[in-house]
């Protein structure tokens, strides 16, 4: 009993001195640390003052005008990065709706090239011709050809006159003539367009006398079909390659403004 007496006493003493230590701020407390405040700000701007330096009101109103100035800078740039991609984007769906466009038209064109292939023909028919002439000996030998794609086709034969001339009748395109016992070439030369020459697959004819019968070629137009397809697809392909390189400039003028397309 008389030791829990003693600890009672011992937390009374200790609760009293933490009391004891324990501050207590009153309004008058309150008002002194008011005064220096405004003694301080007193103070200062009058040493502002002096020195020349804008007043606290006058840095206040710089301060507004200055973060008013921060927002509106903000407000017209987001609305011009939001106008600058709005302008490249307009650009950029322009041109890949063209080259969209070019793409299937290509396509198109492609397709009915593929169903138009290139062929080879050198002979659908027969002509006839001869010569009724008292000096004519006999006939020499005869053939038409053409090359690939009837780009050029070629009728002709050797025609012998006794034994002091030789006649190469033909259509092609040189033209040029000897006497005596040289051979004299003279031509006759329908043209068809972008034809190169071909070399004959017949040998020789067997007509030696009377008639000389040779086969020709009629021409295929499916194969002027072809190169119409041809050249417009190759214009279409050279459009295309110049709208690939204005969306690469375009890239590069967006990115400049600070846009990604």
């Amino acid at each position: 009993m008389k030791r829990e007496t003693i600890l009672l006493l011992v937390v009374l003493m200790l609760a009293s001195r933490v009391a004891a230590q324990t501050k207590v701020v009153t309004n008058a407390d309150l008002e002194k640390f008011r005064q220096k405040r405004v003694q301080n700000d007193l103070d200062y701007d009058r040493k502002v003052k002096e020195n020349g330096f804008p007043s606290r009101p006058e840095l206040e109103r710089r301060e507004t005008e200055r973060q008013k100035g921060l927002r509106e800078f903000a407000a017209n740039a987001q609305t011009k990065l939001t106008n600058a991609e709005n302008y490249w984007q307009a650009q950029a769906v322009e041109l890949i709706e063209q080259i969209a466009q070019i793409n299937a038209e290509i396509n198109y064109i492609q397709a009915n090239v593929n169903q138009n292939p290139a062929r080879q023909i050198y002979s659908t028919g027969y002509l006839p011709y001869g010569f009724y002439n008292n000096n004519l000996n006999n006939f020499g030998n005869g053939a038409v050809y053409s090359d690939e794609n009837f780009r050029r086709t070629r009728i002709g034969g050797n025609i012998v006159f006794g034994s002091r001339a030789r006649t190469r009748v033909g259509i092609g395109t040189n033209s040029e003539s000897v006497t005596g016992n040289q051979s004299s070439r003279f031509t006759f030369s329908p043209r068809f367009p972008n034809r190169t020459r071909g070399n004959s697959p017949f040998g020789n004819s067997p007509y030696r006398n009377g008639l000389l019968i040779a086969s020709y070629g009629f021409p295929n137009y499916n194969d002027y079909t072809r190169d119409d397809l041809l050249i417009q697809l190759r214009s279409l392909e050279q459009t295309r390659a110049g709208l690939y390189a204005r969306y690469a400039l375009l890239q590069d003028a967006a990115r400049r403004d600070g846009v990604q397309i």
